[in-house]
């Protein structure tokens, strides 16, 4: 790291709050990565059919409609 910029105490305590905040900010894409592959492991495995989707989405008045 280069030289702290910022003057006095108050300088070295914002200089660490930043440091920390980057290196969280530098984790999240795996967090975020890892919570995708969570939320696609708690999906059904097999995709339904399309008149299964349709019935679970419109009723029979909607679709007599479009």
């Amino acid at each position: 790291m280069d030289r702290n910029y910022l003057a006095g105490e108050q300088g070295d305590a914002v200089n660490a709050i930043l440091a920390a905040a980057g290196y969280n900010s530098s984790l999240l894409p795996n967090w975020f990565g890892q919570l995708l592959w969570l939320l696609l492991a708690a999906l059904p495995s097999g995709p339904k059919s399309l008149e299964a989707c349709r019935a679970s989405l419109f009723t029979d008045d909607q679709i007599g409609r479009a």
